[in-house]
């Protein structure tokens, strides 16, 4: 599977950047296309000063969140832009510019009328989705682009601030900064889980990998969990029943190493960053909401190993449950590390 984004100037208009249309009526950049290299070049450096002091926005993280996700699940991402903005870069992440880049001014002159590289190019493979972010149908052949890629099999997805009417495929309206999350892409749901049998009751795994160490998620039925009396009241008082009641599931994540070696939860050898637990966290929650349409679940339960972890842990179970149509019940039991999501 790829996962391909296609973004255009409602991508950057959130950081203040004009849209397409709004700089063609912009005085400076009349004669763009036709000025001498010389002329283009000062144009150029006119509209850098102009912008200068821009930032990346939320869709910039969300989409830098994408494409370190997907490396950690191991789905192809390319992301290809219209944009000559550098914001992307400017949060680490990594993107193809069709027509340059402001950072080398040469390369907007020298792509300013024929792109890059050609979408239509791409061996589209049944499987394959293709996300188009801020792009008017007059930036760019979208109709065609959208054939094209049907016709191969794969998925076309469009977000932008109104409907377009030559297109056919799922278009989300309105603001990026309001409606484009990974949360919202319905093929990084698609998940296969491995199963293997402990007893009488089977677990489901899932590999994962942040800075090259191979981590994995697992999903066993809560009632086959060992608790304490009190932790069990405290999740018997949050559900109103018996957990054996529930289609509920207990939620771990481990080295794929301390399970090979029988090393239950020994800590990596490297402390993970904020970025890397944050990356974390849309890794665990996405697989969350892949496993609840899988299982259908009606509750997750959990624990934190580490108690430090415990503050973090709860922002992302509020956070991440929300969006997953879970309500989050965090930090409870006598310890204080216990989690309980009910749907």
């Amino acid at each position: 599977m790829r996962l391909i984004i296609l973004s255009g100037a409602g991508l950057s208009v959130g950081s203040g950047l004009p849209t397409y249309a709004q700089l063609l009526a912009d005085p400076d950049f009349v004669g763009f296309y036709s000025s001498s290299k010389a002329e283009t070049l000062e144009r150029i450096n006119i509209f850098a000063d102009k912008y200068k002091s821009v930032k990346p926005s939320n869709v910039h993280y969300e989409l830098v969140l994408l494409e370190r996700y997907c490396e950690a699940v191991d789905i192809d991402f390319l992301h290809y832009t219209l944009n000559v903005d550098n914001l992307i870069e400017q949060k680490g992440g990594s993107v193809h510019h069709l027509h340059g880049c402001i950072t080398q001014p040469e390369s907007i002159i020298e792509n300013r009328e024929v792109s890059s590289f050609d979408l239509m190019s791409i061996d589209w493979q049944p499987g394959d989705c293709l996300l188009v972010l801020g792009v008017s149908n007059t930036g760019y052949p979208l109709a065609a682009l959208e054939a094209h890629v049907t016709g191969c099999g794969a998925t076309f997805v469009n977000y932008n601030l109104e409907y377009n009417d030559d297109l056919v495929s799922k278009t989300i309206v309105g603001e990026l900064s309001q409606t484009f999350s990974i949360f919202n892409i319905n093929v990084l749901k698609r998940v296969e889980f491995i199963s293997f049998s402990v007893g009488d009751y089977d677990v489901d795994i899932r590999t994962f990998s942040i800075n090259g160490t191979i981590y994995e998620i697992f999903f066993s039925p809560s009632k086959e969990i060992s608790v304490s009396d009190e932790e069990l009241e405290c999740i018997t008082s949050v559900i109103g029943c018996d957990i054996s009641e529930k289609n509920s599931f207990e939620v771990k994540f481990d080295l794929q190493s301390n399970r090979e070696t029988g090393s239950t939860y020994e800590k990596p050898q490297e402390n993970f960053s904020r970025r890397d637990l944050n990356l974390l966290g849309a890794v665990v929650a996405l697989s969350m909401a892949a496993y609840a349409n899988l299982r259908e679940v009606d509750v997750y339960t959990a624990s934190a190993v580490r108690k430090p972890l415990v503050c973090f842990y709860n922002h992302l179970g509020r956070k991440y449950a929300q969006l997953l149509n879970f309500e989050a019940h965090c930090g409870i039991g006598p310890e204080g590390v216990n989690y309980v999501f009910t749907k």
